[in-house]
């Protein structure tokens, strides 16, 4: 799998495939930390999953946007404790969250990210 060439996160550092393969092994499901034997970086854009076993959903797997679910995360984020909610979102999106204006049930505030860079594919 490669990461968009040119992704920043709102922190302002690039994502490289290398601090991808730590967080991600953090992240994944117990279906499918079953079936891997490795998680790699290639280099500095690509990274590997080497499974056991064939999973024929490991894209639905990767791609979905309901729980549970893979985000993208710095490792200090992704090493919270699993019981604890995390207090700081950091994405890569058009978009950046304020939570420092966020009301619960009334507000929710966004800033463009101006750093943001689509995807080159049509």
């Amino acid at each position: 799998m490669t990461p968009a060439i040119g992704l920043r996160l709102f922190i302002c550092s690039s994502v490289l495939a290398c601090a991808l393969s730590g967080v991600l092994s953090k992240c994944l499901g117990q279906v499918i930390k079953k079936r891997l034997n490795a998680l790699e970086a290639v280099d500095d854009r690509t990274f590997r999953f080497r499974l056991n076993a064939p999973y024929p959903r490991m894209l639905f797997a990767l791609g979905k946007s309901s729980t549970p679910c893979l985000f993208i995360m710095p490792e200090r984020i992704a090493a919270t404790d699993p019981f604890k909610q995390i207090g700081e979102y950091v994405g890569s999106g058009p978009m950046r969250f304020m939570k420092d204006q966020w009301i619960p049930g009334a507000k929710a505030i966004f800033e463009r990210f101006g750093d943001y860079a689509p995807r080159s594919e049509k």
